[in-house]
């Protein structure tokens, strides 16, 4: 299995990103990955939030195979004796499009599952760059960021359901995922 960790801020996320980033930038040698930071942003005027939504693309387009695992500015490995083929293969994870973690779960009583389960945080994503899917989740959301921004009326958050960059992601997957078999994975945070 391939990996490539990426982390994406505009000028504003920088100063964090130069915390986080030799911590994610050592993990992913210890394990031979892949590891690109960025600080720009892919229009002017758009937060670099919206970044990895484009990056993905970009890789798409490029031929990558593997997964790429994208990671918010503030985020990093905590738990460098776990391999990310570990994470995927312990938690049955590969045929899945993305996987990611609960945007603001509802805890069942038991606490194992949620009742939400198409509310996914951006802060860190799993994108199986093998999924035939993803190519189409990705695209809606860009198209419906850029054509937001271009309208005019761009604010950073067009409405409650564009609530920023996951919100782009949650209506493309609502949109694409029309299936159990299509599949993305909302897992229980680890925190």
């Amino acid at each position: 299995m391939n990996f490539k960790i990426i982390q994406s801020c505009d000028s504003a996320g920088e100063s964090i990103l130069n915390i986080s980033k030799p911590v994610n930038q050592k993990y992913a040698e210890k394990y031979g990955y892949g590891y690109e930071s960025k600080v720009e942003t892919k229009k002017s005027g758009l937060s670099g939030i919206y970044n990895y939504l484009y990056d993905v693309r970009d890789e798409i387009n490029n031929g990558t195979e593997g997964w790429l695992v994208k990671l918010d500015t503030d985020s990093c490995i905590y738990d460098n004796q776990i391999s990310l083929e570990q994470f995927i293969s312990d938690h049955s994870l590969s045929s899945f499009s993305i996987v990611g973690t609960a945007g603001s779960p509802e805890f069942l009583g038991d606490n194992t599952e949620y009742e939400n389960q198409w509310d996914i945080n951006g802060g860190v994503l799993f994108f199986n760059l093998d999924h035939p899917k993803l190519p189409d989740i990705i695209n809606y959301a860009i198209s419906s960021l850029d054509s937001d921004y271009d309208s005019g009326n761009w604010d950073g958050d067009h409405s409650s359901y564009h609530d920023r960059d996951q919100g782009y992601l949650n209506e493309a997957i609502h949109h694409i995922i029309t299936s159990e078999e299509d599949k993305i994975m909302i897992i229980k945070p680890y925190c």
